[in-house]
């Protein structure tokens, strides 16, 4: 589509969409300073900077799940945290403003009392769904003291009761800090909920200390008007496109994520069995230390859900 009409989406596409309400979606990789893949196409008054930006937006894709979990051979061992991300404001509203001849950009942070309580419940219900028991919000209110202090504030009063209703702990952590943290202590986090630019650069970390993003998968999620989008955490990889040699374990949790949304918890936990085999067996790609190609990969995970360990 691209290639023959300069836009990377069309209004089929959102049509799609609102029919199904779900989409199961590939990565798609926007190089920095890149404008081409703008969309202004959509009969929506608004022109957006990605695909991926304007389904956000359009539906209020508000929740983004982005969990990490470490095998044998990660940098980090036992690692298990997952990613609560607000997907639709802060500084990835993509407003910026030129002043001063060129001299000066100035770029908007929104933060609002709907989107962070949103966000806030989210994570809440999130936790209570997952048997998780420890909440962190993530901020920087020691700075940006009226947007962060706002997410801040709508999680206390989210989570005032959680323990005594819901037996989940909730703390606090600044941005900065959890890094080092995280680094030292991983064991101390279980979810973490976070503006969207704290939860872009939190879960990235993780993918580097679980050993890849091509481990993680990602989900984004509109509760309140039942749409989800799901999809890798990596980039499209256009480096090694073709060569058979690409990790798809991402594109298959995305997946699982899908297949648990919908209520197929045991058809999810099996393909997630499945892919913890491959990974403790190194029936993997080079990438995370095997000699197996994409194709091998699908093989064997197909032959595993047969219950067929011959590989």
């Amino acid at each position: 589509l691209y290639q023959n009409t300069g836009h990377a989406m069309n209004k089929d596409h959102l049509a799609a969409f609102e029919e199904t309400r779900l989409i199961l979606k590939g990565p798609i990789t926007i190089p920095p300073g890149d404008t081409s893949f703008m969309i202004d196409n959509l009969d929506t008054g608004k022109s957006y900077t990605s695909p991926n930006q304007a389904l956000r937006k359009i539906y209020q894709l508000y929740g983004h799940i982005r969990p990490a979990k470490s095998y044998k051979n990660s940098p980090f061992k036992n690692v298990d945290i997952v990613t609560i991300r607000e997907n639709t404001e802060d500084l990835y509203t993509g407003e910026e403003h030129v002043k001063d001849n060129g001299d000066t950009v100035e770029c908007i942070k929104r933060i609002t009392k709907n989107a962070s309580d949103r966000i806030a419940n989210f994570a809440l219900n999130y936790a209570k769904n997952n048997n998780r028991k420890l909440v962190t919000s993530v901020h920087k209110a020691n700075v940006c003291k009226k947007s962060d202090g706002l997410f801040l504030n709508c999680h206390r009063e989210i989570f005032k009761d959680s323990k005594e209703k819901y037996g989940i702990q909730y703390n606090e952590n600044l941005a900065d800090s959890i890094l080092y943290k995280l680094m030292i202590a991983h064991s101390e986090f279980d979810v973490v909920s976070c503006p969207n630019l704290y939860g872009d650069l939190i879960s990235d970390l993780l993918g580097g200390m679980i050993g890849s993003l091509g481990l993680m998968p990602a989900a984004q999620i509109n509760q309140v008007e039942d749409y989800g989008l799901f999809e890798p955490t990596h980039g499209s990889a256009p480096d090694i496109a073709g060569q058979n040699i690409v990790n798809p374990i991402s594109q298959w949790r995305s997946a699982v994520l899908m297949l648990q949304y919908l209520g197929y918890q045991e058809i999810g936990e099996n393909i997630e069995e499945g892919i913890e085999y491959l990974l403790e067996n190194d029936y993997v790609t080079h990438e995370l230390g095997g000699k197996c190609t994409t194709t091998d990969m699908t093989n064997y995970l197909c032959k595993y859900l047969k219950g067929d360990k011959n590989f």
